[in-house]
């Protein structure tokens, strides 16, 4: 398994004690993936954001 920076697990672990403390109960690998659909969720509306921002600009660059 790869190895998880520092930032990431404390992420992992605040998930799963925000999660306890409302009643739901996950394990760290649920966490995890959690983590990383969030962290590729925003990843894909930035490129969006800056897609559509650059507009015609870009595509004619392409022709």
């Amino acid at each position: 398994m790869e190895k998880r920076s520092e930032p990431n697990n404390e992420q992992v672990v605040s998930i799963v004690k925000h999660l306890k403390d409302i009643g739901e109960e996950i394990i760290i690998e649920q966490a995890e993936k959690m983590l990383e659909s969030m962290q590729h969720l925003v990843t894909l509306a930035i490129n969006q954001y800056f897609r559509k921002a650059s507009g015609p600009k870009q595509n004619s660059s392409t022709k």
